[in-house]
């Protein structure tokens, strides 16, 4: 990151006048910032963040409810914080099968600790013609892990949330599933059965502690009858659900 690009930076993130918060988008924009894409000032900033003892600022993923971009801000407004690297380094969740090949069409959210129940969900709807964009089987070394999802969850005509107490407890969701709203995917909530006290969680609208942004969107999600539709998983009926949320048959998935 050249010197001046930087201080035109931060000069713009520590102006009180501006939101704290901002896009590469934004700052390409408002600044006519010599890069091609949102991406690759990304990348310049994550490499200053990374290779600079004390970086005078620092990036979230999270802290917006309407964007899925990374966001900047100037460490002197909005704190310090150890933060996760934008790019996948991690190898995939398993090799790559013939199933794994399949076109996707159904962008499928949740939680990383769910990772195991996931994958035998995914094999659960291929057997109703859903093949499941997974983000730790489809996302390559060392790509942008926002640009990848937002093209996934845009490009694909289906978007699944499994529904544990570990998704609702997750930003990375709650920021997934704002996203499809506002895009008017056809919704699947998959609900894993057997988690405790998740039918009065979801009753008394209280399922995202700790968190505003989460709260504020699982409550529209959970209050969009028409939008979202429902199913029980692994058991396909559960009574402890009945006039919780309308739930569906699996076999009509297919229809």
């Amino acid at each position: 990151m050249e010197p001046e690009l930087l201080t035109a930076i931060l000069a713009c993130l520590n102006d009180a006048n501006r939101p704290k918060w901002a896009t590469s988008a934004t700052l390409i924009r408002n600044l006519h910032l010599p890069f091609d894409t949102p991406e690759a000032l990304d990348g310049a900033l994550v490499r200053y963040y990374q290779q600079t003892e004390n970086p005078e600022l620092r990036f979230s993923t999270l802290p917006s409810v309407k964007s899925l971009e990374v966001l900047w801000g100037s460490i002197s407004r909005v704190g310090s914080r150890k933060v996760l690297d934008i790019y996948k380094t991690d190898d995939a969740l398993l090799p790559e099968g013939q199933e794994a090949r399949r076109r996707p069409n159904l962008f499928l959210s949740y939680s990383f600790k769910d990772s195991a129940l996931v994958l035998e969900l995914s094999r659960k709807l291929w057997a109703y013609g859903l093949y499941a964009w997974i983000a730790e089987m489809e996302i390559l070394r060392h790509e942008h892990i926002n640009a990848a999802v937002i093209e996934a969850i845009e490009a694909l005509p289906f978007f699944g949330v499994f529904i544990t107490h570990n998704s609702l407890g997750s930003s990375w969701s709650a920021k997934e599933v704002e996203f499809a709203l506002r895009n008017k995917k056809q919704i699947l909530g998959f609900i894993h059965t057997g988690a405790p006290n998740l039918p009065a969680n979801i009753t008394q609208g209280d399922f995202a502690a700790g968190s505003r942004i989460r709260q504020e969107i699982f409550s529209r999600f959970f209050d969009n009858r028409s939008g979202v539709r429902f199913l029980l998983y692994p058991e396909e009926t559960d009574p402890a659900y009945s006039g919780v949320v309308e739930v569906l048959d699996w076999e009509e998935v297919q229809q």
